[in-house]
């Protein structure tokens, strides 16, 4: 890896990050498949940590086999803005885990992968956000099969769904919303 080039690619993150159009810091985190050294990953996800604490933003972690790793390095970091895991495809207690940590949990949407509805129905509603990252279905779509499967209403998740988000990312969002 190009070190003068990671740097710089840092530096151009830090600059935008400040903007008000920029919400959250991510998605950052660890990645076992990825051919990126760990040291070297860890190394950044630190720095991004310490950016999103600095800026007072939300980050949005990215984390592939390496759960233990990167909630080590929340507590070590003492990370205290609000923390989401982007595309969680995990089970019930490893979720409870997330949760029980502070973190919430953001589900990309597999209606025909049980498992995952099973756990998105375990969660506290208020604790988890609906993406479209691993679905080419829009995210009307998602949030259709995400109240069905909760058996509520629809205009009650996305109500839920808006408090949520308000609570992690501000009032900011209503100039976006």
């Amino acid at each position: 890896m190009d070190v003068d080039k990671a740097l710089q690619d840092f530096q151009l993150l830090e600059a935008a990050a400040v903007g008000p159009q920029v919400l959250a810091i991510g998605e950052c985190g660890l990645d076992r498949i990825c051919a990126t050294s760990m040291p070297l990953q860890v190394h950044w996800f630190r720095r991004q940590l310490s950016l999103a604490e600095q800026l007072r933003k939300p980050i949005i972690i990215h984390c592939v086999r390496t759960y233990d790793e990167v909630h080590h390095i929340l507590k070590e970091e003492q990370v205290t803005v609000p923390v989401v895991f982007h595309g969680f495809r995990k089970g019930v207690d490893l979720a409870h885990r997330i949760l029980d940590a502070g973190s919430m949990l953001s589900f990309g949407w597999h209606p025909s992968q049980l498992p995952v509805g099973e756990v998105f129905c375990a969660m506290p509603i208020v604790r988890i956000f609906l993406e479209t990252d691993d679905t080419a279905a829009d995210i009307d779509a998602v949030y259709a099969s995400a109240a069905s499967l909760r058996g509520l209403r629809l205009e009650d998740l996305a109500a839920s769904a808006w408090a949520t988000a308000l609570s992690v990312f501000g009032e900011i969002l209503t100039t976006y919303g």
